[in-house]
C-alpha cells in the first residue's frame, strides 16, 4: 500500500456498527458451515452486501499449480447457485490481487488507472482493495473487491476485511485439522484390521467377521459356515535359510495365489506369520472341501525368490457348523463338523486347528 493509496480515515460516527455487525454475523454463521467453500459463499452471499460493496471475489490458492483461483463471488461475477461466472486464475504477483498474495499484505488502490499492474476481470472499475487470507505463514487465498468510484475504500473497510479474513483462516485451519484427524483415524482403523505386509484382513478382522457370520447362522440367515486354517509348509526353514526378505516374498506370493483362486467376496485373512484363514458360508456355490482343494492347487507352481527358486505346499484344517441336518450316507471330508447347537466362533477355530494335526 503506497502513501498515495493510504485509506482515508473514517470517524467513529460514520458506519462502524455496520462493519462490526458484519463481522459478528459472519462469526456466528460460520459455526454452522460444513466446508471452506460454504464459508466463502456465506461471505459473498450474506455479508459483503452489508459493507456497500459492488463487487467481491474470493480466491483460494491452488497449492499444486501455485495459482489463485476464484472460488466465490458477489456482484456481476456470481452466476447461479454457488458458481463464479467466467472464473479467472492469477499467478502470484500478477495484478493487485496477485501482489497482495505475494506480499501477504493488504493492498488498497484508490485509482487503478494509475496502477499498471491492474488486471481487468468482468469490467473496469476505479478502485480496488485486496486482503490476504493467511495460515501458518502462507497465503491460502485473497479477498478482493473493486468499486466503480475512486477513493471508495477506507481504513474501516481494510480492518473489516482483515477481520473477515481471520475468521476464514480459523475455519480453514479447523477444517484441515478435522480432515487430518479423520485421515489419521482411518489409517489407525486400517492398521487395526489389515495386515501391513499382505494387505489382507488380519486376525482381529477375521474374528469379528466370523462372529458376525456365527450370529447370522444362529438367527437363521445362514445355514452353514466353515473355517479353513492354512499353514505354509517349510516356511520357517525357507525364512531361516534365505532371510526375512525372502519370507516376506513368500507371504506375498502365497497371498496372491490364494486370492486368485477364491471367489471374489470370500473372506481371506492372514492370521499371523505363515498362517491364513478362509471363511466359507452357504452364500457361495462351492463348499469348504472344494475350497480347500482349490487352495492346495494354488501353490502347485514354484516361486522364484530373489535368492532361489523354491516349492512350498500348504496344510489345511477345517471346521464347519451347519443348522441343516443331511440324510444319506456320510461323505468323506477333511472338514470337522461342530456338534454344538449354536455356532461358536472360538470352537470352530479350535476344531480347524486340530484338524491339521
Amino acid at each position: 500500500m503506497t502513501p498515495n493509496d493510504l485509506p482515508h480515515p473514517v470517524s467513529e460516527s460514520e458506519v462502524p456498527w455496520t462493519y462490526a455487525r458484519a463481522v459478528i454475523e459472519f462469526t456466528k454463521a460460520v459455526i454452522d458451515t460444513e466446508s471452506v467453500e460454504e464459508v466463502l459463499w456465506l461471505l459473498t452471499d450474506d455479508i459483503v452486501q452489508d459493507l456497500g460493496f459492488e463487487d467481491c471475489v474470493v480466491y483460494l490458492m491452488d497449492e499444486v499449480r501455485s495459482k489463485l483461483v476464484q472460488r466465490a463471488a458477489y456482484g456481476n461475477k456470481k452466476s447461479g447457485n454457488a458458481e463464479v461466472l467466467n472464473p479467472i486464475e492469477l499467478d502470484l504477483g500478477e495484478g493487485i490481487t496477485g501482489r497482495c498474495a505475494a506480499e501477504q499484505q493488504p493492498i488498497l488502490v484508490n485509482d487503478v488507472s494509475k496502477d499498471p499492474s491492474y488486471v481487468r476481470d468482468d469490467k473496469v472499475r476505479m478502485s480496488e482493495l485486496a486482503v490476504p487470507i493467511l495460515s501458518g505463514g502462507a497465503v491460502i487465498g485473497v479477498i478482493d473487491s473493486e468499486h466503480s468510484s475512486k477513493n471508495f475504500y477506507n481504513s474501516q473497510h481494510v480492518a473489516t476485511l482483515k477481520a473477515l479474513s481471520s475468521i476464514i483462516t480459523t475455519r480453514y485451519e479447523n477444517s484441515r485439522a478435522l480432515r487430518d484427524l479423520r485421515e489419521s483415524e482411518a489409517k489407525l482403523r486400517h492398521l487395526a484390521n489389515f495386515d501391513p505386509l499382505s494387505k489382507l484382513p488380519n486376525r482381529h478382522n477375521f474374528m469379528d467377521t466370523l462372529a458376525t457370520a456365527a450370529r447370522r447362522c444362529d438367527e437363521g440367515e445362514l445355514t452353514s459356515i466353515a473355517v479353513l486354517i492354512l499353514d505354509l509348509d517349510r516356511f520357517k526353514l525357507i525364512n531361516d535359510a534365505y532371510g526375512h526378505a525372502a519370507g516376506d516374498e513368500l507371504i506375498l506370493w502365497a497371498s496372491e495365489k490364494f486370492r486368485d483362486v477364491l471367489p471374489e467376496s470370500m473372506f481371506l485373512a492372514r492370521l499371523a506369520g505363515d498362517e491364513f484363514a478362509v471363511l466359507v458360508t452357504d452364500h457361495f456355490s462351492v463348499g469348504p472341501v472344494a475350497v480347500g482343494e482349490m487352495l492346495l492347487a494354488a501353490l502347485d507352481s514354484p516361486i522364484s525368490l530373489t535368492t532361489s527358486d523354491v516349492r512350498i505346499s500348504v496344510s489345511i484344517g477345517g471346521a464347519q457348523h451347519t443348522t441343516v441336518s443331511t440324510d444319506g450316507p456320510p461323505t468323506q471330508s477333511s472338514v470337522t463338523e461342530s456338534a454344538q447347537p449354536n455356532c461358536d466362533p472360538t470352537l470352530l477355530m479350535k476344531l480347524a486347528h486340530d484338524a491339521m494335526r
